[in-house]
């Protein structure tokens, strides 16, 4: 990302923006730079994943395929959750 492209920073800085705008937000992160650091470093930053460019269209499926399943599940959890406070409030 310009204007420093050599580096990974001002990715890591908008990943940091994303997820502090959006948190529930699911980044896959896609880079140009096949640095096992900064994939490790994504990942623990809050990426849900981390492919290197250009990316294996049959693994970007199964990835996204997952992210979408794991939001849904999430979003079920959140649900389930709120109905048992609202349930035991009225109890």
């Amino acid at each position: 990302m310009p204007p420093r492209p050599a580096t990974s920073e001002e990715g890591f800085a908008t990943l940091t923006q994303i997820l502090a705008l959006a948190s529930r937000t699911k980044v896959i992160i896609l880079s140009g730079q096949e640095d096992k650091k900064n994939s490790l470093r994504a990942v623990g930053e809050g990426a849900c994943d981390f492919l290197s460019k250009p990316p294996d269209l049959t693994e970007l499926k199964m990835i996204l395929k997952r992210v979408f399943h794991v939001a849904q599940l999430e979003t079920e959890y959140r649900s389930a959750q709120q109905e048992e406070q609202e349930d035991a409030f009225e109890a």
